[in-house]
């Protein structure tokens, strides 16, 4: 694995902003098939997943942060 060249990095912004004009047509939209949306849907769900993930390990909990709460602070000054 490298980072991208700059030539690869001038190509992907090209298409991403291809894709954010084209994607205010409504004409692009009604041209999509149903397995495309689906696709995009699990896309979505996995980088929401990979997300929650993330959360989970940087809290080192499952459930919320381990937040004191005021009297605790206050407790012990």
């Amino acid at each position: 694995m490298a980072p991208p060249s700059g030539a690869q990095i001038e190509t992907a912004k090209d298409a991403a902003l291809k894709f954010l004009w084209d994607a205010r047509s409504l004409h692009t939209w009604k041209n999509i098939s149903k397995d495309q949306y689906l696709k995009a849907g699990l896309v979505a769900a996995e980088a929401y997943a990979f997300f929650m993930v993330g959360e989970i390990i940087g809290r080192r909990n499952f459930v919320g942060y381990n937040v004191k709460s005021v009297e605790d602070h206050h407790a012990h000054h």
